[in-house]
């Protein structure tokens, strides 16, 4: 963003910050949670659960278009078995996917069906990536003893809490939902069902920044300010968390992760090496990838080429790039340097194993005593 619409915006914030500390517009409810999860529609609800870090994986609802809450519903009691299975294309949206329509609901899809591969390809794939999406989704719905989910739905508040009921009855886990509304008077309203499942309605002014300014781009995220004003008071308990420590059994597999990971695992016992992690990465990785992928190999990326000052063993200040296929000599590191080195690296790790794993493991659980499962070689994926 230009710096002439970067002051307006952060002018902006600032008058909301200072309206709402004196004069809240309405009470934000604090929430726990073992996982929260996006029942859409559109981009909004997964955008601000990333934005607010309480996004772990990613649902097939998300980034989708055109649904009702009781079409999200039936789609997880029937287990996504027949998402996007009758499709049609609709007219061109001017992108580099398709506008595809899953006839059976009406749900149009504009991200996950790109142009370079062939209608019937691209279903064959979505279909594939879908089934895992809801796998790991259903997997820590199961698992979790309270989750939330988080909408920006239109639909009236009897609809919301029919919604509500079906999930209940697909899910033992107490169900917090939380929806926004786009209105122009701020409130909230809270509805506790018969059984014990609760909502929280907020309404306010849902538009971006950026909108109102007439600038293109921000549709997505909505407004801002206001969904973080909600979601910050919202806690994960640490259930799904990763490990501290990436397991030894990871480093002992005979897959790319497995290389990757005992390359890092070299660079942290070689301190004195640049690191050259990124051909471990496929090119192609998360080009047309909507769940973080992108950004995660970006982060990758740069971690690998922070460059590190350290002393030369002539005793002279050098920087040295650790962009790879580059012959640099070896230097002395202070400990500072050391340590920010082996950050860099145990963050790599974290970053590798989503990049390559996510294909090879089952969702990545964890119970209260930090046990991993892991899919063993044999087992079908």
């Amino acid at each position: 963003m230009k710096l002439k619409h970067r002051i307006p915006l952060l002018a902006h914030r600032l008058r909301s910050r200072c309206r709402d500390a004196i004069r809240p517009a309405y009470p934000v409810d604090a929430l726990t949670a073992d996982f929260y999860v996006s029942m859409g529609a559109n981009c909004r609800s997964a955008t601000q659960l990333r934005r607010n870090r309480l996004r772990i994986c990613s649902s097939p609802l998300d980034w989708m278009m055109h649904y009702t809450l009781k079409d999200a519903a039936e789609l997880f009691r029937t287990g996504f078995s027949a998402f996007f299975a009758d499709i049609r294309e609709m007219p061109d949206n001017g992108t580099e996917n398709r506008c595809v329509e899953d006839t059976r609901n009406g749900m149009v899809s504009i991200h996950h069906f790109p142009k370079a591969l062939s209608l019937d390809d691209g279903q064959a794939m979505y279909r594939e990536r879908a089934a895992k999406h809801f796998a790991h989704t259903h997997r820590f719905m199961t698992d979790a003893d309270r989750f939330v989910m988080v909408t920006n739905s239109e639909e009236g508040i009897d609809a919301v809490c029919a919604f509500i009921n079906d999930m209940k009855a697909l899910y033992r886990a107490d169900i917090i939902h939380v929806n926004i509304r786009n209105g122009n008077a701020k409130k909230r309203e809270v509805v506790r069902l018969a059984n014990g499942a609760m909502l929280y309605d907020y309404t306010f002014e849902d538009v971006s920044f950026n909108e109102k300014r007439g600038i293109r781009g921000g549709w997505h995220q909505g407004n801002d300010w206001e969904w973080h004003r909600i979601l910050r008071r919202c806690r994960r308990t640490g259930k799904f968390s990763p490990p501290e420590k990436m397991p030894k059994a990871y480093y002992d597999q005979q897959t790319m992760l497995g290389d990757f990971l005992r390359s890092v695992q070299h660079f942290q016992e070689q301190e004195d090496e640049p690191l050259d992690l990124m051909p471990y990465i496929p090119d192609d990785w998360g080009e047309n990838d909507l769940d973080g992928g992108k950004a995660r190999k970006q982060q990758l990326l740069l971690a690998e080429r922070v460059p590190i000052e350290a002393e030369s063993r002539d005793g002279e200040a050098e920087k040295e790039s650790n962009a790879p296929n580059r012959q640099t000599p070896r230097y002395r590191q202070t400990p500072d340097q050391v340590a920010r080195r082996q950050q860099i690296l145990q963050e790599a790790a974290f970053v590798g194993w989503e990049l390559l794993g996510e294909h090879q493991q089952k969702p990545w659980t964890l119970d209260r005593r930090m046990a991993i499962n892991i899919k063993s070689e044999e087992e079908p994926s």
